[in-house]
């Protein structure tokens, strides 16, 4: 008996799955088919040859062709993702960008229209702020510093010290005072927390 999977044949041979379908009668319903080995000499010698090495070899077979077409819609996919990257980098969402982007990817002959992470950087790279500046992109928002406090006088007309100073014999019998005073006063609210602590 020789057991036939007919969908493994479909998804490797068209042309023998066909021929196999016509001398056998089979519609294509059913996967695997057992057939008498006297049957199974109706098909001709070339045909048997290839069901037989289908039916021993347990790895399919791929089309170039076909791996040609998912490696292309891989790389697309890629590509599609670095420009989204790019457009909430501030790259704007037009129609100028996307035909300045799409008449680089043509006009270079070595990327020839190919669109894949790399090409889609080559184009930024040529057409944004660093290159030919043809792009468009959305203003930055820039958050200005938060204004600085204003500086204390101390009623001697010396400015008030940082409460992180050294006191030093430079500074004035008012700094040092004023200092001293807002220590003891820090020093108070740390202690707040600690009342009903044991250690």
């Amino acid at each position: 008996m020789i057991s036939i999977d007919l969908k493994k044949v479909k998804d490797r041979d068209a042309e023998l799955y066909q021929v196999i379908c016509d001398t056998f009668g089979f519609l294509g319903d059913v996967a695997v088919h057992e057939i008498r080995d006297a049957k199974f000499k109706h098909l001709a010698s070339e045909f048997r040859e290839r069901l037989q090495k289908q039916m021993a070899d347990p790895e399919p077979r791929i089309d170039p062709n076909e791996a040609v077409k998912r490696t292309k819609i891989v790389d697309a996919e890629a590509g599609a993702e670095r420009l989204d990257q790019y457009a909430r980098g501030g790259l704007e969402n037009t129609e100028h960008n996307a035909t300045a982007i799409r008449k680089f990817l043509v006009e270079h002959p070595q990327i020839n229209g190919v669109v894949t992470a790399g090409t889609i950087e080559a184009a930024i790279s040529h057409l944004g702020p660093n290159g030919a500046n043809v792009l468009t992109w959305k203003p930055q928002t820039v958050v200005p510093p938060p204004p600085k406090p204003e500086a204390v006088i101390l009623k001697d007309g010396s400015p008030q010290l940082p409460l992180d100073a050294m006191p030093t014999y430079k500074h004035t019998k008012e700094q040092l005072k004023d200092l001293d005073a807002r220590k003891r006063a820090a020093g108070k609210q740390d202690r707040k927390g600690w009342h009903g602590t044991s250690l």
